[in-house]
């Protein structure tokens, strides 16, 4: 997917993070409207580097980098070493449009492919209502029925699952021969239907 780069002007330098990162943390601006530097704007006013979050999407389906993956953010307290996004927009007073949901669940399948996290809300973490009583989180981590000939980012993501449950296999984004062939193995072991489909059930024994 495209990320629209920043040539972002720190406070000062940004610290590494260690490790490789445990969650994916999802935020709202609060703000019906705030563009990316708006928010870095803001978050400098607030004493802190520049903007927090690593990545930031907006209303029309764009998706910005703020922070680079490597570097600590500053937008979950306590949690800074993982990967924050938030989307643009107000959501304790708003929905979310089709084309940012779309673009959201597009960035969450291509962090998912690269690395193992579990997707989490700011409120499950602090003392917060982000991100809003009508931000779609059902929808955010819901996952497609994927079957031979699917292709993309979410299948990136169940082919770093079946890696991480022991199975040798190219994160490419295609799911070939090999792909089912290691779906066929995990539902035998997982004592699901053996269908080669990958549905909710699958994507469960999976921890996705």
């Amino acid at each position: 997917m495209r990320i629209i780069e920043h040539a972002w002007r720190w406070a000062g330098s940004l610290s590494r993070r260690w490790g490789a990162p445990h969650y994916l943390i999802f935020h709202h601006a609060a703000a019906v409207r705030a563009s990316p530097e708006q928010v870095h704007q803001t978050h400098l006013a607030k004493g802190w580097k520049g903007i927090a979050y690593h990545y930031y999407v907006r209303k029309d389906g764009t998706v910005h980098r703020g922070r680079p993956e490597w570097a600590m953010g500053a937008h979950t307290q306590g949690h800074d070493r993982e990967l924050g996004v938030c989307c643009e927009g107000d959501f304790s007073r708003e929905r979310m449009s089709a084309v940012q949901l779309a673009a959201l669940k597009a960035l969450r399948y291509d962090v998912h492919g690269r690395y193992r996290v579990a997707d989490r809300r700011h409120k499950d973490f602090n003392r917060t209502a982000c991100p809003g009583t009508y931000f779609p989180w059902a929808e955010v981590v819901s996952n497609p029925v994927l079957r031979m000939g699917s292709a993309g980012g979410a299948v990136k993501m169940l082919q770093l699952a079946l890696r991480a449950k022991g199975y040798r296999l190219a994160v490419d984004g295609s799911f070939g021969p090999f792909t089912r062939a290691a779906v066929l193995s995990f539902q035998k072991r997982a004592r699901l239907e053996v269908d080669g489909i990958v549905g909710p059930r699958t994507w469960r024994a999976l921890g996705c």
